[in-house]
Parts: C-alpha cells; sequence; structure tokens
C-alpha cells in the first residue's frame, strides 16, 4: 500500500507545475515590430523649385557603419520608413544636388519627421569640342582627281584671288592652247586650234556655244576651270567638239546667297543668241 500512495504523490507532483514554472510559461516573446520607430520626411529644393523627386534615401547605424535602410522617395519628395528604435544617421544623395546627412534619434511610439532642403550643385560636365571639318564639294573632289592625273590646264581659286581679274576672259589670255576672239559687240568668246569653238560647261552643264564667256559668269563665282584639248577631253565630257571647258561655280555659302545666278544668265544668252542667228 505505501508504494502505490507513493506512486500517486509522484505522479501529482510531475503533472502539476511548480510556480516557477507557471511564471515563465506565462511570459510570451515580444511580437516582431514592436520595438520599431517610425521615420518620414519630406525633400525640398532649398531655391523654392518646390519638391525633388528621385532622392535616394540611407539611414546609417552604428561605427562602422552599417546600412539599415534604403529607399528612394516618390514623385513629390516622400519617404516613410519603420525601422527599430536607437540612433541614426540619415544621408540623402541626388545627382544634381549637394548631399546632405541628418543625425535622428528614433523611439519607440514616436513618428519622426524630417524637412530636409537641398542645394542645387553645379555638375562638372566634359568640355564640349567642336570640330570644324571643311567640307570639299564632289566637283573639287573630281576636279583635283583630274589635275592631279589628266592632261589639261587648271585654275583654282587661290590663282583667281591673286589676279584679281575684272572679267571671266581675262583668266584665258595667258593659256596655252586658248585664245580670245572679239565679236561685233565687243564680247570675247573662246577659240581652240585656230577657229574651233570649244565647248563650255558650266557646273557640268553644257553651255550655249555662242555664248560669251564674261555674260555668263563673274570672276567672284568661279571656284576653278579646267581646260582640255580635243585628246585629253575627260570621257563624261568628250561630246565631239575640239576642245572642253569646264568652269566650277563657288558653293552657295560663299557667293552671298547668289544661288543659281548664272542659269538666268544663260537663258538670257540663249535668247540673244538666238535672235543673233534669226538676224
Amino acid at each position: 500500500m505505501i508504494a502505490w500512495w507513493a506512486l500517486v504523490v509522484a505522479g501529482g507532483a510531475f503533472l502539476c507545475p511548480t510556480p516557477a514554472r507557471l511564471d515563465a510559461q506565462a511570459t510570451p516573446k515580444e511580437p516582431p515590430g514592436r520595438r520599431a520607430a517610425t521615420l518620414a520626411g519630406w525633400i525640398q529644393d532649398r531655391q523654392g523649385e518646390g519638391a525633388v523627386a528621385g532622392v535616394r534615401v540611407i539611414v546609417t547605424h552604428g561605427s562602422p557603419e552599417e546600412r539599415v535602410a534604403v529607399t528612394e522617395v516618390d514623385s513629390l519628395g516622400a519617404f516613410e520608413l519603420m525601422i527599430p528604435e536607437g540612433s541614426y544617421v540619415v544621408r540623402f544623395n541626388r545627382v544634381g544636388y549637394k548631399p546632405l546627412e541628418k543625425e535622428v534619434l528614433l523611439e519607440v511610439g514616436v513618428r519622426t519627421e524630417l524637412t530636409v532642403s537641398l542645394v542645387p550643385d553645379a555638375l562638372d560636365l566634359a568640355p564640349i569640342v567642336v570640330t570644324v571639318t571643311k567640307r570639299t564639294p564632289w566637283f573639287m573632289r573630281e576636279f583635283e582627281r583630274r589635275r592631279a592625273t589628266s592632261i589639261g590646264s587648271f585654275v583654282t581659286r587661290e590663282q583667281i584671288e591673286r589676279r584679281h581679274p575684272q572679267l571671266v576672259s581675262e583668266l584665258f589670255r595667258t593659256m596655252s592652247g586658248v585664245r580670245l576672239v572679239a565679236d561685233r559687240y565687243g564680247q570675247q568668246h573662246l577659240l581652240m586650234r585656230g577657229s574651233c569653238v570649244p565647248q563650255v560647261y558650266i557646273d557640268g552643264v553644257a553651255t550655249y556655244e555662242q555664248m560669251s564667256i564674261d555674260l555668263s559668269l563673274r570672276p567672284e563665282d568661279i571656284e576653278a576651270i579646267e581646260v582640255y584639248s580635243n585628246a585629253s577631253i575627260p570621257i563624261e565630257y568628250a561630246s565631239g567638239a575640239c576642245g572642253a571647258i569646264l568652269v566650277w561655280s563657288r558653293p552657295p555659302e560663299q557667293t552671298r546667297g547668289r544661288k543659281g545666278w548664272w542659269k538666268t544668265l544663260l537663258a538670257l544668252g540663249g535668247v540673244f543668241g538666238a535672235v543673233m542667228l534669226i538676224h
């Protein structure tokens, strides 16, 4: 009988917790986030430009610093974070503004709000390098190619400026194989190999053969001249004449807006030539 009662007492002691065990079970753990604090803020421009969007907010703690939270303000320049209570350093960074940092002490149950004014910062941009490249017109590239490889006479813009001619015909007076003949009106005409009339091209366009060169062109509007006898005419200008004279006008930006002036002169010259043939 003694053994039976001993077992009952021992079992009751095991099943009924002691006061110490009851206290331990009655104290629950603190729920997660209970010790968190609220940090909120609004970012504005110091110069009165309103809210600043796109600011990066970095919260650090301790030494060495430990990054606790990172966020970016919204389009209204506002942000809000839930982080544990404690002392922190908050940094604000955005391109175009000087970086700023603030020390804050966050307490549980307290909403800490910051109003931050950022100062615009001048950016060190790489210098802009403007390179001016001289563009060579296509006809001058062909001109230089033919001058280097062809047998002919060539006159450049530099040579024209050195001579300061009053009339275009003056450029041909000393040119080998070319001579000038005046008509009854005093206008100069180009001849090659005796009385042979060469074909004159202005900017690649064949002109009326009887037209006076001085009626068609002015020295200040000419960029270059090429003169070929029958045997040396470039194939693209071989029209069966005894020679070819190629005249290239200056680009429009160098002739002060006299764009297409020679076309009008060609038309007038054609009318003049037709009248002369009728008479």
